[in-house]
C-alpha cells in the first residue's frame, strides 16, 4: 500500500468506537496470540482506548467514479486466502463492523462494493501461512473453487515459476501503473518483462511488514543528548557512521566481564540474523539485479555494493554493541537497546511497554546517497494473483473486484490504516508521521529474498558480513551455481505463454 495524496476534501467521523481496540488489527490472531513469522517478527498484542475520530477523506476517487457501473448478477467472487493463527494473515474480509478501526473500514469497503457490483465477497482460508502446495493440487485437479488468490510474495513466485498463474498484463481491468498497486514493487518483482502477483491499497499488510531503525529517546539522550535523528533525516545526513558512532557508544557492560547479555548489559544495536542484509538493502542496493531486458543476475558483485558490504562487515563483525536474535522488539522494550531493526507494525506492540521511542528509515551508505530505503522480506506481505485454468467470466469479474476494491480503499481502508492509526494513534510523538512518511516512500523487495530458497544467496551475503569475511571468498564457490538457477528460472518464466 503507497499513501495517497487526497483531493476534494470533506471532514468526516470515520468510525466511532464503543470498546477498546486491539492495535493490531488485522495481523494479530482473533483466535489466540499472534505467531512468529521465519524472519523472527515476534507477537504483538496490543489495545488501545477507542474514541470517535475525525479524519479528512476525499470524495473524488472511488470505484464507481472510476470504473462505472458493472452487474455481477449475484455471483460469488471467491479469494483462496492466507489466512491462519498468525501475523501475516489476510485483512481482506471482515464481514462485520466490530468496533475495530481497519477492520471496520475494511468491512464497509467490501459491503459498498458488494452492493455497487451485485457481487458476494467470499474468502477461502488456507489455515496455514504457506499453502502454495494446496494450491498447484487443486488446479492441477481442474476447476479451483477460487477466482484470486492471496498468498505471501514467496508463495506467488513458486506458483507463477510452475505455470500456475496468469501473468497480469493480459488481465482486465487492472491498473498496475496507477499508485493503488505499488508500481515501483510490481517493477522491481518482474522478470522479464512478466508480473505475475501484485499487492498495493487493497491490503495494509505489505506496508507493516516494512523494517524501520526503531530508537531508545532515553538512551540516545544520555549517550548525546544534542543528538537529534529527525533533524538528521530532515536533512539527508544519516548515515552508517552516524548510526554506529552511537551503536558503539551504547556499550556498557555492567559486569565488566567481557559477556554481553541481552537484559542485563546495554547494547547499541539488536536485529535479526539478517542484519546485514537488510542494511544493505539500506543503501538501495540488492543481491540481485536486473538487465535492460528485465532479466535478474547477480549484481552484489559489482564495485558499490562491494564497497557497501565491506563497509558493514568493518562496522558490524566482531562488535560487541551489535547483538542479533529471533526476538528483537521485546527485548529492546525492555529499554537496554539503543536500536532495533524491526517491522513497523511494532509501533503498536510498543504501546504496551513504557519504553519511550521514536522510528527513523535506515541509515544511507554515506552522504551521497541520493534518499532513504527501506526494506520488506518476501515472506510476511501478501500479493494477488490469478490462478491460470479458471474461466475468463470469473476472471474478469475477479480482476474487476480487486481494481475496484484497491481503489476504493484509498479513501476508506488506507486513511484509517495510516492516518487515524499509524501516523496519529500509535505515534509517540509529532515527527513519527514524517518518519513513516519517508519509510513508505521507498522500500525495496530482492528477488534473491523472493526466491530464497531456490537461489541461496542471501544467507551466504548476511553470513559473510556478521563474519567479517570478503564476499568474493563468501560467493566464490556458489556464484556460477546460482547464476544458472537464476536463468532457469528466468527461462521457465519466459517460456510460458500465460
Amino acid at each position: 500500500m503507497k499513501n495517497i495524496g487526497t483531493k476534494g476534501k470533506i471532514c468526516a467521523v470515520l468510525l466511532a468506537l464503543l470498546t477498546a481496540v486491539p492495535a493490531l488489527w488485522a495481523c494479530a490472531d482473533k483466535n489466540g496470540p499472534a505467531v512468529t513469522s521465519d524472519e523472527g517478527s515476534g507477537q504483538a498484542e496490543v489495545q488501545s482506548t477507542a474514541e470517535a475520530t475525525t479524519v479528512e477523506i476525499s470524495t473524488e476517487l472511488n470505484a464507481m467514479n472510476l470504473l462505472g457501473p458493472r452487474d455481477f448478477g449475484g455471483e460469488k467472487t471467491v479469494f483462496y486466502s492466507r489466512n491462519y493463527s498468525g501475523e501475516w494473515t489476510s485483512d481482506l474480509m471482515y464481514e462485520t463492523t466490530t468496533g475495530e478501526i481497519v477492520p471496520d473500514a475494511v468491512a464497509a469497503r467490501n459491503m459498498k462494493i458488494e452492493e455497487q457490483y451485485k457481487t458476494d465477497l467470499q474468502e477461502k482460508k488456507s489455515g496455514s501461512q504457506s499453502f502454495y502446495t494446496n494450491v498447484q493440487k487443486e488446479l492441477a485437479a481442474g476447476d479451483p473453487g477460487f477466482d484470486v488468490l492471496y498468498t505471501s510474495i514467496r508463495d506467488a513466485s513458486s506458483l507463477s515459476t510452475s505455470g500456475y498463474l496468469i501473468e497480469l498484463g493480459s488481465v482486465p481491468h487492472l491498473s498496475l501503473d496507477r499508485s493503488w498497486w505499488s508500481p515501483f514493487l510490481s517493477e522491481q518483482l518482474s522478470i522479464a518483462g512478466k508480473k505475475y502477483y501484485a499487492t498495493g491499497e487493497i491490503t495494509t499488510v505489505d506496508d507493516i511488514s516494512i523494517r524501520a531503525v526503531f530508537f531508545n529517546k532515553e538512551l540516545l539522550k544520555a549517550i548525546d543528548g544534542s543528538e537529534d535523528l529527525y533533524a538528521r533525516v530532515d536533512n539527508d545526513d544519516w548515515t552508517f557512521d552516524d548510526m554506529f558512532r552511537l551503536v558503539n557508544a551504547a556499550l556498557v557492560d555492567v559486569g565488566n566481564d567481557g559477556k554481553i547479555e541481552l537484559g542485563n548489559d546495554t547494547i547499541g544495536l539488536l536485529a535479526e540474523g539478517t542484519l546485514g542484509y537488510q542494511l544493505l538493502m539500506g543503501t538501495g542496493e540488492k543481491i540481485i539485479g536486473k538487465d535492460g531486458e528485465d532479466k535478474p543476475y547477480i549484481s552484489v558483485t559489482e564495485s558499490r555494493p562491494v564497497d557497501v558490504v565491506d563497509k558493514l562487515t568493518s562496522l558490524i563483525a566482531g562488535n560487541a554493541s551489535v547483538q542479533t536474535g529471533s526476538s528483537v522488539y521485546i527485548p529492546f522494550a525492555e529499554g537496554k537497546i539503543l536500536f532495533a531493526l524491526v517491522t513497523i507494525v511494532r509501533e503498536n506492540s510498543l504501546k504496551n511497554y513504557e519504553i519511550d521511542f521514536g522510528i527513523v528509515p535506515y541509515p544511507k551508505y554515506n552522504k551521497d546517497q541520493e534518499k532513504f530505503h527501506c526494506y520488506s522480506d518476501a515472506y510476511c506481505p501478501n500479493a494477488i494473483s490469478f490462478p491460470f485454468g479458471i474461466s475468463q467470466d470469473a476472471l474478469d469479474r475477479g480482476a474487476f473486484i480487486c481494481e475496484a476494491l484497491a481503489v476504493e480503499s484509498v479513501n476508506t481502508v488506507t486513511p484509517a490504516f495510516y492516518d487515524v492509526c499509524m501516523k496519529t494513534r500509535y505515534s509517540r510523538d509529532a515527527r513519527m508521521g514524517d518518519m513513516l512518511d519517508v519509510i513508505r516512500d521507498d522500500y525495496q523487495i530482492d528477488l534473491a529474498d523472493v526466491f530464497l530458497n531456490v537461489w541461496g544467496l542471501r544467507t551466504p551475503v548476511t553470513n559473510a558480513i556478521s563474519a567479517g569475511k570478503s564476499l568474493s571468498s563468501a560467493l566464490k564457490s556458489i556464484t556460477s551455481g546460482a547464476q544458472r538457477k537464476i536463468d532457469q528460472t528466468t527461462k521457465a518464466i519466459e517460456d510460458l505463454d500465460h
